[in-house]
């Protein structure tokens, strides 16, 4: 049986998987992720900053380290938003390659939401018609059968762009809301009665906080779903606490606290505009997607 390793670095997380080839399905042997905010502060200057590099090459070569401690026999490491967006991407992803000891593949759009839903919807038991929603720091990638495309819209972004306040006042929340909104509305909906499943570090996160987690269990959090009211309850928190305060919170990693917010109220806007009275939440996403696509030789570079 054959080790493999996936690292994905995105705009505010890198994360890591590695498992084995096994009859059953993918043997898990290590899940991981870094908050790194690869993409801070990109709204204003457009660029890569050399201290969220630094971030991001410190978590990717301590994934490597982990990699070369499972004696993984293959590994890819892919990169999303940021390093498609950055002005000095090149540069970035020179660096991050030299760090983990392989190339980085950029993927598109289509690529990223494609391989993201696969990995989403593995160990679900909803619909192969649902849509996937998959939050991150600086879009947000949905599909459903017949769809697929990325918003220019995410975390990390929307709150550099909208929420200045702490807490952010409720201009800013709807101002945000507003634009996330505007975005939907360009792309039509989805057939009606299609479950939603949401995924990224936003979607597990409420899951975590509602569960009432110490610590991030992706097997509790993997199929949770938190219904209307309670999201918007969960959203009210965190909109209204400081985000020293919300880095408090049980189920909420203190790194995050400063996104939760503008992820949650995005989350919201996904929920109305799907017509749905809950979320799926999914602690998979574009790492089970490449481990599960290049598992049957697909080609990532295409």
């Amino acid at each position: 049986m054959q080790t493999r390793a996936v690292i994905d670095i995105g705009s505010h997380s890198a994360l890591l998987l590695i498992a084995r080839d096994d009859a059953g399905g993918p043997e898990v042997l290590h899940e991981d992720y870094v908050i790194t905010a690869l993409g801070a502060d990109m709204e204003a200057t457009g660029r890569i900053s050399e201290q969220a590099l630094g971030r991001a090459s410190a978590a990717v070569g301590e994934f490597h380290d982990r990699c070369k401690a499972a004696r993984v026999s293959s590994l890819v490491c892919v990169g999303t938003s940021a390093l498609r967006e950055a002005e000095n991407a090149a540069h970035v992803l020179g660096q991050l390659a030299e760090r983990v000891g392989c190339p980085v593949r950029v993927l598109t759009e289509e690529q990223e939401a494609v391989l993201t839903r696969r990995g989403a919807l593995s160990g679900l038991d909803v619909s192969q018609g649902a849509v996937v929603c998959d939050l991150g720091g600086r879009s947000t990638e949905i599909t459903w059968p017949g769809f697929t495309g990325s918003l220019p819209v995410g975390s990390l972004g929307g709150t550099e762009r909208y929420l200045s306040g702490d807490p952010p006042d409720p201009a800013e929340c709807r101002r945000l809301e507003e634009h996330v909104e505007s975005i939907l509305s360009a792309i039509g909906k989805p057939a009606p009665g299609s479950p939603l499943v949401c995924s990224g570090g936003t979607a597990t996160t409420l899951a975590s906080m509602d569960l009432r987690l110490v610590e991030f269990t992706p097997r509790l959090v993997h199929g949770h779903v938190i219904g209307h009211d309670r999201l918007d309850e969960l959203t009210a928190r965190l909109v209204g606490l400081p985000v020293a305060e919300r880095r408090e919170l049980q189920g909420l990693e203190p790194d995050r606290a400063p996104v939760m917010p503008a992820g949650a109220l995005i989350v919201g806007r996904l929920l109305r505009w799907s017509s749905n009275t809950q979320i799926t939440v999914s602690a998979r996403g574009l790492t089970w997607g490449v481990w599960l696509a290049w598992s049957e030789i697909m080609i990532l570079d295409g």
